[in-house]
């Protein structure tokens, strides 16, 4: 159970940072990253 968190949370910090290199390249916007956590919440 612990891991899961653990994992989970990685995997997280990982969308967040892959996201700021996307919206500084002006490839992603704020409205598209709140779009892709929202489903992807709903997904896990």
């Amino acid at each position: 159970m612990r891991s899961d968190s653990f994992i989970q949370s990685i995997v997280i910090n990982l969308i967040y940072i892959i996201a700021i290199i996307f919206i500084g390249k002006d490839q992603l916007t704020i409205g598209g990253l709140v779009a892709f956590l929202s489903y992807s919440s709903l997904v896990m």
